[in-house]
């Protein structure tokens, strides 16, 4: 089991118009998001204006939530839905979106025949869940909103705090399961994806 700890510091941030945004995963690790050269992006951004229009992107899967605030998304000519933390919002970037109000958001996109989704996990102090069975997923990112967890099997465990995020692969055939072994409740937020 191959797991890659990703520390916040160690991401790339870059300002855009709203705010700013921290790159946790990129995919292939030589593409480029500027440059629209990417299957898989996942990233945090805080939203500072109180109204904001999503950049188009054409061909592009996207998956969002909401860490700290509220949103109200607006899918121009289709829907509006209201954001609180931990909901997830599943769109495309060709869609005409806007937003209203300022937060902390979590993004994940696909393009170019990668294959996933997002969603958010609770483990309540104590517990464990355990990752036999992912579909066909080969590669899953984990990302500490709340609270911390561990990556544990039968030869390893590795921690993850607060604002930590972890990459795992070769976990099928190992027994591996999330342990909250805190005292707080753990939401972690869960990109199952298929890369190979």
């Amino acid at each position: 089991m191959e797991i890659k700890r990703i520390h916040r510091e160690d991401c790339k941030s870059s300002r855009w118009s709203g705010g700013t945004t921290t790159e946790f995963f990129l995919y292939p690790a030589d593409g480029s998001y500027a440059d629209r050269d990417f299957q898989v992006r996942v990233s945090s951004a805080t939203v500072d204006l109180e109204e904001s229009v999503f950049t188009s992107l054409p061909g592009v899967e996207r998956w969002l939530t909401i860490l700290k605030g509220e949103m109200r998304l607006i899918h121009t000519g289709r829907y509006e839905k209201e954001l609180t933390p931990f909901v997830v919002e599943h769109f495309y970037g060709d869609w005409e979106t806007k937003s209203i109000g300022r937060v902390v958001d979590f993004n994940l996109m696909l393009k170019d025949g990668a294959k996933g989704e997002m969603h958010c996990l609770e483990i309540p102090s104590g517990e464990s869940i355990s990752l036999a069975d992912k579909g066909e997923a080969d590669t899953l990112f984990f990302f500490a909103a709340e609270g911390s967890f561990q990556i544990e099997s039968k030869e390893t465990a590795e921690a993850i705090s607060t604002g930590e995020a972890a990459l795992l692969r070769g976990w099928k055939s190992a027994g591996a399961a999330l342990a909250n072994r805190g005292k707080e409740t753990a939401r972690i937020i869960v990109c199952t994806l298929q890369l190979q």
